[in-house]
This record gives structure tokens, C-alpha cells and sequence, in this order.
């Protein structure tokens, strides 16, 4: 769809990356062009002129800009995200070796000010929260592999004080470091959940599939059954107001928590949203909600499952698919079926979903989606471990994952922030609903409403979506 002008100069003064690679702003005064992500100071709209390509803005006499180096993006080359995808891996490896978000800004040759703005456009977090993640995400590990004493492992992965450890592992994990080395061999565990946080709008999510034979809502009993290398896992989570008691049949209950804390999400900590929710005047988005959070599908794979199977259909008939093919090749446990991995479909030929009524074209979407993850090519844990950016590049070369396709997946299974998913009829609807608008918007005026959440869209859009419910 072709961009006018207004919109042009809109996307260019919010510095939105999601627009790179569909037009270039020249800028007449200075003589240079730049990607629509640039930071430099803005020009003046009388004095810009937009182009396909740099090719195009070459002709025309004009030179790349030095900060956003739009030539070597076209190229495929984006050295600003090279080198803030290398320092976030090395944060993993190390996260003692950075002390303050002051110590990876000097890592990347960067300003405190531009590696905010790096963080918030690439990792839809701000670099504080990042390290804290990396730091906890480390010691998890090392819990589990060293013997070292809990408050050394602390230390070791950066943090100054074992309270300060005690308290974000709790916060992010739902239990204590000593509990999280135990896991291994247990029948059963505890979560903490944080005050204020939504039971309710929880126990909501987790029963809007009464179709589902991999989950079950009983009252406030909420079960889930996956495999692992095709051995049957049973998560049973009865819910209480600040605490979920959560039971394993099954062999892996490191994996089984982890399970437990992809549907809590309780990383997401929507706080700072609905303060600016309320600050902006939009109290009647979050009222009734307060201290909701996007529950996260139980497996990634199972993410794009949805993802393929809610593509241009209604709910419930995307429910239907998603049942049948789940009895058709997942593992039994108990009165459930556990959700198929990627190697299980991966094996089914076409004519085993026309026979319970994919169109051709899901099924091959979905055979050739876990087809890439069965043979390697595609690595979902890998996507939701880097930057958004990188997912949602690799994510759009995926044969049947478009614009809504690929924001949803990373919404509602990778975990990040900021997401959008264009063209939904519920986002347009809660759109027109919260502003008063007399028509439904299009996606690009949606796009552009939203724009004032960032970088916590994910959660405006989730709240637009329960609002219609």
C-alpha cells in the first residue's frame, strides 16, 4: 500500500524503525538522506523529499546520512544493531561485568541517553530492565549447575547485596533462589504473584477455549498438558489471590515453572502503562482491568500454531482446528492430550489436515512453519531471546506470516512489549470505541492513534481487545 506524504512526515518525526526500509526522507536543506528511524534533528516538512531508494536519492544529489547510515541498511548491514545485539549477548554471558546501564553504554561507545532509545526500539525494553533480566536468567542457570553458596551466585551475576538478589529473583520468578535450586526431582511448587496483580482477568484468558483438549479451566484450576521429546508433561496451577500452587505429572519441573511463568508473564510488569494511561486520560482503557497482563502461551511453538490457525477465521473455529490436530498427533496423558511439538506435525503430509478442514493453504503454512523448526531453520527460543527487531525480520520471511501474524506471535509467545498487530478487526474496533471515532480506522490511523503507548502497545492493544469481550 502506497504511503502518502502526511503519513511520511508523521512516521519520520517519531523516528519509527518500523518504517525503515519503506521510504527515505531527503533532506534538502543539508543535502543528506536518512531512514525513517533517524534521531538527528528533524527538518522541516517544506524541506524534505521522500524516495524509494538511495539510489533514487543519489540522483537526486543527495549523500547518506553518517547517523543512520541508510545505504548499509539497504544493504542488509545495520551496524547499530549489530553492535547492540553483541553487547546484549555478552550481558548474558557476563552480566557481572556490567555493573550500571552507565557500563554498557560505555561498551557500546554510546550516550545513557541513545542506548535508552536503542534498548526501547530494538529490545522494547529499557537497558535497566534488560540487565536485571540477563542477571536473573544467569543465576537461574548457575543455581542449578554450581554449588555455590546462593548469596555468591548473586554477586556473581552483578547484583551489590543478596536482599537486592532475593528480591528481583523473587519478583521475576514468583519463588526464592534456594527454592529455584530444589526444583529439580519435585512433584510440586509455589509461585508468588505480586500485589495487584489480576486473577481475575487471568482465569478469564486461560478459559476462553472450552473446545481445548491440551487445556482446561475447572473453577479456579487451570491445566495445561505439553511434551518434551514427546514425554507427556501435566502442569496443574490452582490459582489463588497471591499465590499459585502449581503440581507436575511429568518428569521436568525446572521446565515445568518456566511453563508456569510464560502464562503468569510475570515479567511484564504493567505498572508504568497504566500510569500513563491515567496521566494521558485514558483511564477508560485500563478501568476494571488494573494489573492485567498478557498470559504468554505455554510453548512458543504453540504460539505459531494460533498464529496459523486464527489467520481470517473466528475464534472458534480457529479452536476447532487447533483441537483436531492436536488429537491427531499429540501425546495422551490422563483425560488430555498434550499440545504437539514442531517435530510431531512436521511429519504429517497435507491431506491429513484437509481431512479435518484446513483450507490448503494453512496446511501449508503450518507443515512448512514446523517443518523450519523440526529441521533447525527457524528457532523460536533463539528469536525470544534477541531483539524484536531481528524476530520480526526472521519471523516476516516465514512463508504465511504477515504484518499481523508475525506482531501477534511476538506479543502472545516471544513476550515483547511494543507490538501492533495491524489489520486485526478487534484492534480497529477498540481503536473507533476508545477515541469516539464515527468510522473504523484504517490500519495506518490505528497504527498512528496507538503511537502515543509505545513502548507498551502489546499491553494498550491486549486491553482494547478485553475491553470488547
Amino acid at each position: 500500500m502506497a504511503l502518502s506524504r502526511e503519513r511520511m512526515i508523521e512516521r519520520m518525526l517519531a523516528s519509527d524503525p518500523t518504517y525503515n526500509g519503506r521510504f527515505l526522507t531527503g533532506v534538502l536543506t543539508t543535502g543528506i538522506y536518512c531512514l525513517p528511524s533517524c534521531h538527528a534533528r528533524k527538518p522541516k516538512p517544506e524541506n524534505v523529499q521522500f524516495f524509494t531508494s538511495s539510489e533514487d536519492a543519489r540522483a537526486a544529489g543527495l549523500r547518506p546520512c553518517k547517523i543512520c547510515k541508510p545505504d548499509e541498511f539497504e544493504q542488509g548491514i545495520d551496524t547499530d544493531l549489530e553492535r547492540l545485539e553483541s553487547l546484549a549477548s555478552c550481558a548474558r554471558r557476563e552480566p557481572g561485568r556490567f555493573e550500571t546501564v552507565d557500563a554498557l553504554a560505555d561498551e557500546a561507545c554510546v550516550s545513557v541517553s541513545t542506548l535508552h532509545q536503542q534498548f526501547r526500539d530494538h529490545f522494547h525494553v529499557s537497558p535497566g530492565t534488560f540487565l536485571i533480566r540477563c542477571r536473573i536468567d544467569a543465576a537461574r542457570k548457575r543455581l542449578l549447575e554450581s554449588g555455590e553458596d546462593v548469596s555468591q551466585v548473586g554477586l556473581w551475576a552483578g547484583f551489590e547485596s543478596s536482599s537486592g538478589f532475593y528480591e528481583s529473583f523473587r519478583k521475576l520468578t514468583g519463588i526464592t533462589p534456594a527454592a529455584y535450586r530444589s526444583l529439580p526431582g519435585k512433584e510440586s511448587f509455589a509461585v508468588s504473584l505480586p500485589e495487584g496483580y489480576s486473577r481475575d482477568e487471568l482465569l478469564k484468558a486461560l478459559g476462553r477455549d472450552p473446545q481445548s483438549v491440551s487445556e482446561r479451566l475447572e473453577g479456579d484450576v487451570y491445566r495445561v498438558a505439553y511434551s518434551m521429546g514427546r514425554r507427556p508433561q501435566l502442569l496443574t496451577m490452582k490459582i489463588a489471590e497471591r499465590s499459585v500452587e502449581c503440581s507436575l505429572q511429568g518428569d521436568e519441573t525446572v521446565i515445568a515453572h518456566h511453563t508456569a511463568l510464560r502464562i503468569l508473564n510475570l515479567r511484564q510488569d504493567p505498572s508504568s502503562f497504566e500510569r500513563a494511561a491515567l496521566e494521558s486520560g485514558f483511564e477508560r482503557l485500563i478501568s476494571g482491568r488494573e494489573g492485567m497482563r498478557i498470559p504468554q502461551t505455554p510453548t512458543l511453538f504453540e504460539g505459531l500454531v494460533w498464529v496459523i490457525v486464527g489467520q481470517q477465521v473466528n475464534f472458534r473455529f480457529a479452536a476447532a482446528l487447533r483441537a483436531r490436530v492436536t488429537e491427531m498427533v499429540g501425546v495422551k496423558i490422563g483425560d488430555m492430550v498434550c499440545m504437539p511439538e514442531a517435530a510431531a506435525i512436521s511429519e504429517l503430509e497435507p491431506s491429513d489436515l484437509l481431512k479435518v478442514q484446513f483450507s490448503r493453504q494453512k496446511a501449508d503454512y503450518l507443515l512448512s512453519a514446523a517443518r523450519l523448526i523440526a529441521s533447525g531453520n527457524l528457532d523460536l527460543e533463539n528469536l525470544a531471546f534477541g531483539s524484536a527487531t531481528t524476530a520480526a525480520r526472521t519471523l516476516t520471511a516465514v512463508r504465511g506470516l504477515g504484518v499481523w501474524s508475525v506482531n501477534y506471535l511476538m506479543m502472545r509467545a516471544l513476550g515483547f512489549a511494543d507490538c501492533v498487530p495491524l489489520g486485526d478487526t478487534g484492534i480497529r474496533s477498540g481503536v473507533q470505541k476508545l477515541f469516539g471515532l464515527d468510522h473504523a480506522p484504517k490500519p495506518e490511523e490505528c497504527d498512528a492513534l496507538l503511537k502515543p503507548f509505545t513502548p507498551n502497545r502489546s499491553l494498550a492493544c491486549y486491553h482494547l481487545w478485553r475491553g470488547l469481550s
